[in-house]
């Protein structure tokens, strides 16, 4: 968060990057304030949140803009070992790239699915108070499946994907 806030701002304290994070997800994005609160940038701090509304718009934003390729490459691909290698032999199964994040009563699954029409979809699935991180992940799965499982007719002018692959 210091170094965001050092490259972005200038001020490579927790205040900078702060603020330089919310700049950023409420001026460029179009977060509203409600959506997001970054306090100290641990993903396992319960002093920052964000609605799985909230991560969507991020990740439509980053699909329209000129680093879409090269930040979906940090996503990790279903299917593939050493990667997202759950959902394997399923129709995510290389059309799932996505971020995952579990502790203790929480489970998340984030990010790009391509569809079985080739329609790309963003998603975002956040669990809290869960009773078991497995069943929700179980459930991530069903979720990842039926979104890449989708066939409907595209209309004619819809844009193709940024690249061939994903």
């Amino acid at each position: 968060l210091k170094t965001v806030g050092r490259v972005a701002l200038g001020d490579g304290s927790f205040a900078g990057g702060v603020e330089a994070v919310q700049e950023f997800l409420l001026e460029v994005v179009g977060i509203s304030a409600s959506s997001v609160s970054v306090r100290d940038g641990s993903g396992l701090s319960p002093r920052n949140s964000v609605s799985p509304g909230a991560i969507v718009k991020v990740l439509v934003h980053m699909a329209r803009s000129p680093e879409w390729e090269a930040f979906l490459g940090t996503l990790p691909e279903a299917g593939a070992r050493r990667e997202l290698g759950r959902m394997y032999r399923s129709a995510a199964a290389g059309n799932l790239w996505a971020k995952t994040g579990t502790m203790e009563e929480v489970s998340a699954l984030s990010g790009l699915v391509r569809t079985r029409s080739g329609e790309r979809i963003v998603f975002s699935v956040l669990s809290n108070g869960v009773a078991s991180e497995r069943r929700a992940k179980r459930a991530e799965d069903r979720i990842g499946i039926a979104l890449s499982s989708l066939g409907r007719p595209l209309p004619s002018s819809t844009p193709s994907p940024p690249s061939a692959d994903r």
